[in-house]
């Protein structure tokens, strides 16, 4: 378990596993090796894609996943807690499908009184989790943590370009390792910027916790210890709803497709942003459609009113006009609880609600 902290420095560790391995057990059919390892990027270069004596080695590879939303559910249902999908979506937002943090719930406090147990209470469970994190996962996480730092500054993205000017890193192949490094651990990801496909793409932090941290806690010198509690409805948590919401929805593309019934159609996942336009999600189909999507989080039904009616027509009357009508631009939300029924209601194509990201 953890192999790649065996493989310090002068270590010889990895000339020894591979002797190990090819002098003793690939000659008997009684021996069963399994390797893990949180860093992931050692595991990928120096087992996986290894050249040298590990080369080819492997039967077959599990990547270990954070659980969806409905994994999250059952998880939590099996811990004992009466709950509702409102309040499992804003966990998630918090603290991802990662077991070990959800396993830190108390299911006899509510929501926000865990948040504050868990990051803003004194000698709090996960108030020193950030640094933790990245040198359990990274050797020397200096440079990761700088592209994360500068990713927090923009969280509709940056292209290579605006990290390297924000984080004052130097391009170079070790920078682009580092990134890789990042992608290869899902801490980020990369979208592209439509209509582009490898040029200029787009990356976000793609890490719940990750997100969380640095909107309230990073350097932030918060001394309320029910902060959570007495801040729901201040505006800079509101804001971070909208973007924590989007986070969750990119990373529930799969469910996003089956509630639209295209789960059997070719698509890439994009975005678009320009001084005229944000397009939240776009998901560009093989049969010549594009879904262009709206993401709100809100606490009952989201109302299109004359104003934001008139922001949708131009968003798509705009993004038309790029597109030179080539495809059918099929207008889409995704709301917690859908869209309440007005005059305007007609406006979008489909409306999704967070069940839809429920689907197994």
């Amino acid at each position: 378990d953890e192999l790649p902290w065996l493989d310090t420095h002068k270590s010889y560790f990895l000339q020894a596993f591979s002797f190990f391995w090819n002098n003793f057990c690939s000659h008997r059919d009684d021996v069963l090796l399994i390797v893990s390892g949180s860093a992931t990027s050692w595991m990928k270069n120096k087992i996986i894609n290894d050249t040298g004596g590990m080369y080819n080695r492997l039967t077959r590879q599990i990547k270990l996943l954070p659980f969806n939303l409905l994994e999250t559910e059952n998880f939590l249902k099996y811990k004992g807690f009466k709950i509702n999908r409102y309040d499992i979506v804003q966990y998630y937002m918090i603290l991802g499908g990662i077991p070990h943090y959800l396993n830190l719930l108390d299911r006899g406090l509510t929501l926000a009184d865990n948040i504050d147990n868990l990051f803003f209470k004194k000698n709090a469970e996960l108030k020193k989790e950030y640094n933790n994190l990245f040198n359990s996962i990274f050797k020397g996480a200096d440079k990761h943590i700088s592209i994360i730092d500068a990713l927090s500054t923009k969280l509709r993205g940056m292209t290579k370009k605006d990290i390297l000017a924000t984080s004052k890193l130097v391009i170079n192949g070790h920078f682009s390792a580092v990134i890789k490094d990042l992608e290869n651990n899902d801490l980020i990801d990369k979208y592209y910027r439509y209509p582009d496909k490898e040029r200029n793409s787009i990356y976000q932090i793609n890490d719940n916790f990750i997100f969380f941290y640095h909107s309230f806690l990073l350097n932030k010198n918060i001394t309320n210890e029910h902060y959570w509690h007495d801040n729901q409805l201040a505006p800079i948590i509101n804001t971070w709803r909208g973007y924590a919401f989007e986070m969750v929805c990119l990373q529930h593309i799969r469910q996003i497709k089956q509630g639209l019934g295209i789960s059997g159609i070719s698509c890439s996942i994009s975005s678009y942003q320009d001084e005229n336009c944000q397009i939240d999600l776009l998901i560009n189909r093989a049969d010549k459609v594009i879904n262009l999507c709206e993401i709100k989080f809100n606490k009952d039904e989201f109302e299109i009113d004359k104003t934001y009616n008139k922001i949708l027509m131009n968003r798509l009357n705009y993004f038309m006009k790029l597109t030179k009508y080539k495809y059918t631009i099929d207008l889409t939300m995704i709301t917690m609880y859908g869209i309440k029924n007005n005059i305007y209601k007609s406006t979008v194509n489909h409306s999704l609600n967070a069940e839809t990201l429920f689907i197994s």
